[in-house]
């Protein structure tokens, strides 16, 4: 019955759960869910102990429920001479949801949803302890019924959270804040609205299916922190804050020559005939393209105005993160992927995913990301290939996935990787490794300078959250920078035909 967690607005209308509360939605969950109570007159205090929830909640939940036409009441013979009464749902609605079960993709993680939603601290490993409110249950079900294998939830936004979860604005803010504190959240990057290239775009979210609370159902999880010491300024373009400062340049550059345009009918763009903002556009889009000359920039940097920039730029990297991600899995599970994207599959998806503005999105603007999507997923499969011990961790059938940063600015020089599955070795579970790559200029490759182990997720403190691992309810006033190098460009080849390391890598 996970479908409950994946209704639309209009199917609770009409079928009577849009004005009803989280945890109502929830109890209506566990009733739905309980084969055995199933046509057996059951009292509140059967149902407090039944559901572990406290007779307010229930009930309210069967007064909601009963008024909404959710539930029918029917008196059985409780002996005695006594009547009690059972609880049935009203078959329409077992209809609707039927179908809505069939109609729905596949919750890929259906065994973590069913247990956040019915454990006990009995089944957390806290024993006699309470675990998680029916709002933390909601809400953190709601995600994992979004998301993908490797924890990534995206297309869920805050309005489906509230309403599934029956919650304000405040309430949900609030609902985040804990699930992030307490480690079952990693990070969440929030949706925006956008005038020049992103409309109105969902948030993602990335659960820590590793956390010790789900006990293994969501597998393990071992982290790679990319670092990079050097780069050229073309490969700083590609990623989000890049093009988005880009675009801040530009402007300002535009301005000033609009100004002193005014000034003097003598003034003049200087001995090249280029102006300075026209020289740097170029340079902007040489980055993505693949002509040796540009004679006039395609005003790419025009898609990339929208403000704040690093509430921006920060969306687009957790997109590009996307689909380098998808990339890179394409490689480990499906033997490579298509470099060329000669069906237009990820340049169809990205105009999906960039919101209302996808049909005005000019080809340049698609061409750029992807771009700079093979760019993150190059670094990352460096990385993957960089020694035999993290080949084998890899190769044990491990789901990689790019987390957003905390400082996007530092996304050049930074990667945070999380390789998740059954098959991660014990030794490795949990732990955290930095991966210092240094250019191999006469490859065009990065190789691995050496590799540090950096201690448990739990451990690591200030740095993990600049890197992204844990995530927190509120913004902690870090301003250290990882570095200031950049990454050179990288070969595709091993990338493409999932090559692994060789002798020395």
């Amino acid at each position: 019955m996970l479908g409950l967690l994946g209704t639309s607005a209009e199917f609770d209308r009409r079928n009577g759960l849009a004005s009803i509360a989280g945890p109502t939605r929830y109890f209506l969950y566990r009733l739905l869910c309980d084969d055995e109570g199933r046509g057996v007159a059951f009292t509140v205090q059967d149902y407090v102990e039944r559901f572990k929830l406290n007779d307010r909640v229930v009930s309210k939940a069967i007064r909601e429920l009963s008024e909404s036409g959710v539930l029918q009441k029917r008196f059985v013979d409780g002996g005695l001479g006594k009547r009690r009464r059972c609880l049935e749902l009203e078959p329409q609605l077992e209809e609707a949801l039927a179908g809505l079960e069939s109609e729905q993709p596949v919750v890929e993680l259906r065994s973590l949803a069913e247990h956040v939603l019915t454990a006990t601290g009995d089944d957390t490993g806290k024993p006699g302890q309470k675990w998680l409110t029916p709002y933390n249950r909601l809400v953190l079900a709601a995600l994992l019924v979004g998301s993908n294998s490797a924890g990534a939830v995206y297309g869920v936004g805050g309005s489906d959270l509230k309403r599934l979860a029956g919650l304000t604005d405040d309430g949900l803010r609030s609902q985040l804040s804990t699930l992030m504190q307490r480690g079952y959240l990693r990070s969440r990057v929030a949706g925006v609205t956008g005038r020049y290239l992103l409309g109105m775009s969902k948030g993602a979210y990335f659960i820590n299916l590793a956390h010790p609370d789900f006990m293994g159902i969501g597998g393990a999880a071992c982290f790679l922190i990319r670092e990079a010491k050097l780069s050229s300024k073309e490969n700083r373009y590609r990623t989000a804050f890049g093009m988005y400062n880009a675009a801040k340049v530009i402007g300002s550059l535009q301005q000033k020559e609009a100004r002193e345009a005014n000034k003097s009918a003598r003034w003049r763009a200087g001995d090249t005939g280029i102006l300075p903002s026209t020289q740097t556009a170029m340079e902007f889009e040489r980055a993505f393209t693949a002509r040796g000359e540009l004679r006039a920039p395609c005003n790419l940097h025009e898609n990339f105005r929208d403000t704040p920039s690093e509430r921006f730029s920060r969306y687009l990297q957790m997109l590009i993160n996307r689909y380098a991600s998808l990339i890179v899995n394409s490689c480990l599970h499906h033997g490579g992927w298509d470099g060329n994207d000669e069906n237009g599959e990820l340049r169809t998806e990205i105009r999906q995913h960039l919101g209302t503005k996808a049909a005005q999105a000019p080809l340049a603007v698609v061409d750029a990301i992807v771009c700079a999507s093979i760019h993150e997923a190059v670094r990352v499969w460096e990385v993957l290939v960089s020694d035999a011990e993290i080949w084998r961790v890899v190769m044990s059938g491990a789901r990689c996935l790019i987390l957003p940063l905390f400082e996007v600015r530092d996304a050049h020089v930074v990667t945070p990787i999380v390789l998740s599955g059954e098959g991660i070795p014990d030794e490795m579970r949990g732990e955290c490794w930095k991966v210092s790559m240094l250019p191999d200029l006469g490859r065009r490759l990065y190789r691995q300078s050496y590799r540090r182990h950096a201690g448990k997720e739990q451990e690591l403190g200030a740095q993990a959250e600049l890197w992204g691992l844990r995530g927190v309810g509120k913004r902690y006033p870090l301003n250290k920078s990882h570095g200031s190098g950049l990454a050179e460009d990288a070969s595709f080849s091993n990338l493409v035909t999932g090559a692994p390391p060789t002798e020395g890598d």
